[in-house]
């Protein structure tokens, strides 16, 4: 069910940081890393648009998803 509240928020406020953060981390957990690393790189690009918990945050999923990424190739 959360999942669907967020993927209905993501398609009413496509650039929000925070819930493209939260997509991806849904995406994370179901091993959707691609996916996820996908959604949230667009993010990188608009710094100025996150505060800087959310940066924070953009960030270590980044390094997580890529790290699980490498680890799977």
């Amino acid at each position: 069910e959360a999942e669907k509240a967020l993927q209905r928020a993501l398609e009413l406020l496509p650039r929000v940081p925070e819930v493209m953060l939260h997509m991806a981390q849904v995406y994370e957990k179901k091993g959707l890393y691609e996916e996820a690393l996908k959604l949230i790189s667009d993010l990188m690009i608009r710094p100025s648009e996150m505060s800087p918990d959310i940066a924070d945050e953009v960030q270590y999923l980044i390094s997580r998803l890529r790290a699980r990424l490498k680890k799977a190739a």
